[in-house]
């Protein structure tokens, strides 16, 4: 199974979903490879953000290590499932796919969640430290799902 996470700029939600979920892989020893991406490029090479790697870092996760890239086309070729975090991440993806076989790859992060599905993951960005720890939570509780259902 390959799962690529989605997230505007690599930085901050799709990093964040990345590892949470290679965590899980990892508890329930799947052999899974999870990666992410964003949908613009402007944060491309760049560490993920700083508050991110310290939510993580608070929950025994290393996000330190993470560099941000850019989605392309061809993910669509190398990933069973493209898993994003809002409306203008499917938007944006759904943009560049090929065929319906592409779009098909495509749902929220949060499809199969029990408390929010297919809700949107909001962006932590331009808020405090209290947003990085609400979006910890949801994402952690969306891939606990995911990784029973697949």
């Amino acid at each position: 199974m390959k799962i690529l996470v989605v997230c505007m700029g690599n930085i901050c939600r799709s990093p964040m979903a990345e590892i949470v979920l290679k965590d899980k892989v990892h508890k329930y020893k799947k052999e899974w490879l999870i990666e992410s991406a964003g949908t613009i490029g402007f944060h491309e090479g760049e560490n993920a953000d700083e508050r991110a790697i310290k939510t993580c870092y608070k929950h025994g996760l290393d996000l330190s290590r993470h560099r941000a890239r850019q989605f392309k086309v061809s993910d669509f070729d190398n990933y069973d499932h493209i898993l994003v975090m809002d409306r203008t991440n499917l938007r944006d993806v759904n943009s560049k796919a090929r065929t319906e076989y592409d779009r098909n790859k495509v749902r929220f992060f949060t499809h199969l969640s029990k408390t929010s599905p297919n809700s949107e993951v909001p962006d932590p960005y331009y808020e405090g430290n209290s947003g990085f720890d609400l979006v910890f939570n949801q994402l952690d509780e969306a891939a606990e799902c995911l990784i029973k259902h697949l």
